[in-house]
């Protein structure tokens, strides 16, 4: 289909499902015929909103076309789930804010109680996970024949200093 053919087609879907023809309309009714994705009013209108709402329609999109692919429940919050993760953030931080924003909700209920407890036990985990990996790196490192003299005095010092390793 060329552009222009595709611009009229775009004009007319809109125009058919009574949508405001608006650019973030255009751009979402370009990119469902482009890539051949289901389109139906509900659809449509809820992918429109979720787009407005999101801060990048650039990920938004994509995010869409996965949810019709894997066939996921075409709701909000499995929108915003998926687009959350791919925009990449790392996992301990969206743990952070989640337990942030429950400390910050005012009067701490038992279950914001219960759910900080678990927030604060994974990150206990994670921490005491990325210190046994550190060790472990640093042993390597130092008992590793392929590494440099100056690698291995320096992963030797560390573990002195860590007490990983007696002194004397």
């Amino acid at each position: 289909m060329n552009v222009s053919g595709l611009k009229g087609t775009v004009a007319q879907l809109i125009a058919h499902l009574g949508i405001k023809p608006e650019p973030a309309a255009t751009k979402l009714a370009e990119y469902l015929l482009t890539n051949r994705l289901p389109i139906t009013k509900e659809t449509f209108q809820s992918a429109l909103q979720w787009l407005k709402a999101a801060d990048s329609a650039e990920v938004g999109l994509p995010v869409i076309k996965t949810m019709f692919i894997q066939q996921l429940p075409f709701v909000k919050g499995v929108f915003e789930a998926l687009f959350t993760q791919s925009k990449g953030e790392p996992f301990h931080k969206l743990l952070s804010g989640f337990r942030q924003q429950l400390q910050d909700g005012g009067a701490v209920t038992r279950t914001a109680s219960k759910l900080m407890g678990v927030l604060d036990s994974l990150h206990v985990a994670k921490q005491n996970q990325l210190q046994q990996i550190g060790l472990q790196k640093l042993v390597t490192t130092w008992l590793n024949s392929d590494s440099t003299p100056e690698m291995k005095s320096g992963a030797f010092s560390l573990l002195l200093k860590t007490g990983f390793v007696p002194k004397g």
